[in-house]
């Protein structure tokens, strides 16, 4: 008697599949180019926290107790003297390692070595999408141009800056912020180059340092092109500020006096019209010495922010405030670990492999812990 097929539809199919461990769903991509498809394109609503402090990176999980646990992420090549997260996009990491970098998946284990030497004190860096190509690209500003490195071509390019800019960061450890194909860093515009054929001319006058002001620098990766972003009009000359990324929109968090922090979002980027998305009062049981640094917004509205030393080169401690805009109240949550760590990192999983675009290129896989 002939067996009769039986078909079990697509939808079933990919429901039971995104259900599985992210290892198992990477080499489920070679079982047919629809599956390959499906398992490349699948995006995770959750986002993790990443703590990463000058010897490790570790994934935080929120405990109802008010604690937080910590679990390690094993770098999969040897960890460099002094750990730091350069770039974060759709899932990848990017990590300077002596003379190059690699591109990191850490919930898949899959990475890649990149040729991009270490970032300095007075440079900034970031990853991000270029859409129109397929391809992800890290960025390196200097004081005087930009270099873009391109996964897909292993090409550099660079590009002049036609401004005189330094760079504007409340805290040690920022990155480009990514959104939308472009990538965000916070900045001081001091005016225009003046250029010879060769190299810029610097001209801090005293008229020009007056002119100084606090924008955000922002540069389109499918046009590579750089323009200024203006900031809210509330925030003055010269406020201090932060970028993060609120629903694929630029949010300013700005650090108003006494420890009080207005949150903007952009409504409008070509207009660039920004509005008010809260304001967050200072917690008063914090130390005078101690302030609030929003870290990661969630889809509920909810701001994590970590307590901050002051007058200790603004230091990272072990405390952290859930804050809720709706009922106006403050979680607190402590980290069980005797490590001081640098950066928090706000991580999309995905399956993004950092060299799914590259077939002629080996790919790697290392037990992820």
């Amino acid at each position: 008697m002939k067996q009769k097929k039986i078909r079990i539809p697509n939808d079933i199919i990919f429901g039971m599949l995104s259900k599985l461990p992210a290892k198992s769903l990477v080499r489920f991509k070679s079982v047919c180019t629809l599956w390959r498809s499906f398992v490349t394109d699948l995006r995770y609503d959750s986002h993790v926290i990443i703590f990463s402090s000058s010897s490790s990176i570790q994934s935080v999980f929120f405990q109802e107790s008010g604690s937080i646990k910590l679990v390690p992420l094993e770098l999969p090549v040897k960890s460099p003297l002094f750990l730091k997260v350069v770039g974060a996009c759709d899932g990848l990491l990017c990590v300077p390692i002596s003379s190059q970098s690699i591109l990191w998946n850490p919930w898949t284990g899959r990475y890649k070595i990149l040729p991009i030497p270490e970032t300095w004190s007075f440079e900034q860096f970031g990853l991000g999408y270029d859409r129109s190509t397929n391809d992800y690209k890290t960025v390196r500003v200097k004081l005087h141009d930009i270099q873009i490195y391109s996964v897909n071509s292993n090409s550099l390019k660079t590009l002049p800056l036609p401004w005189l800019i330094d760079f504007e960061s409340v805290h040690w450890g920022t990155f480009g912020i990514s959104i939308n194909g472009a990538l965000h860093w916070p900045i001081v515009f001091f005016g225009n180059v003046k250029t010879t054929i060769k190299s810029f001319t610097w001209e801090f006058t005293p008229a020009t340092l007056e002119k100084q002001c606090s924008c955000i620098l922002r540069l389109d990766l499918t046009h590579q092109q750089c323009r200024l972003i203006h900031l809210p009009d509330d925030l003055g000359h010269q406020p201090k500020f932060e970028l993060l990324d609120f629903d694929g929109r630029i949010c300013v968090v700005h650090y108003r006096d006494e420890g009080h922090i207005d949150m903007w979002i952009m409504e409008n980027l070509e207009e660039q019209d920004w509005i008010k998305l809260m304001s967050i009062p200072r917690l008063e049981e914090l130390h005078s010495d101690d302030y609030l640094s929003p870290d990661f917004i969630n889809k509920n509205g909810e701001v994590l922010m970590n307590i901050r030393r002051k007058y200790r080169n603004r230091q990272r401690t072990n405390w952290f405030c859930l804050y809720k805009p709706k009922k106006k109240t403050f979680k607190r949550y402590e980290i069980e670990t005797s490590k001081r760590f640098y950066q928090v990192i706000t991580y999309t999983k995905s399956l993004i492999s950092p060299v799914q675009l590259l077939p002629h290129h080996e790919e790697r896989l290392v037990e992820a812990s």
